[in-house]
């Protein structure tokens, strides 16, 4: 919801925070209709190429390569400008953070995203699984609070 906002909002949303958000692989089992039937054609291509580079990305440069082929398949308009902005956006720094027990977002995914990311910061909270904001709310909240608040 954060990074939605920051398209629907631009310049409102100043940092991004990435809690617990990847998906249930049974909510992903249309993707690869999804792909199959993306228009325009000519970004095809370049859309689906980008999910399969998924498995070998390494580099921070390689994961900023593979979202700018990704993005036009995860906005409504694949053409519309809001994604140069949010390109430019995303180069401000993101918070990851991530419970130390999760067993569906795991350490190894979150240190992932954060390694791939210029200027990420990984959290981890120690005595929690997915439910960090529950588990251990009161530093979660502090967390947040210091990463909007600090430059």
């Amino acid at each position: 919801m954060a990074l939605q906002n920051a398209v629907d909002f631009p310049g409102a949303a100043e940092r991004t925070i990435v809690s617990s958000g990847l998906l249930s692989a049974s909510f992903l089992g249309n993707v690869q209709t999804a792909l199959a039937e993306f228009e325009p054609v000519e970004l095809r291509d370049r859309v689906t190429a980008s999910w399969e580079r998924e498995k070998r990305v390494r580099t921070p440069e390689e994961v900023g390569a593979l979202l700018h082929d990704q993005l036009p398949f995860h906005f409504r308009d694949p053409r519309d400008p809001a994604i140069a902005e949010f390109e430019r956006r995303t180069a401000e720094p993101v918070l990851v953070l991530v419970g130390r027990y999760d067993r569906t977002c795991q350490l190894a995914g979150a240190d992932a995203i954060a390694a791939g990311i210029p200027n990420a910061e990984l959290v981890v909270f120690e005595r929690s699984g997915h439910m960090t904001y529950v588990e251990e709310n009161e530093r979660y909240v502090d967390v947040v609070r210091h990463f909007l608040t600090d430059d």
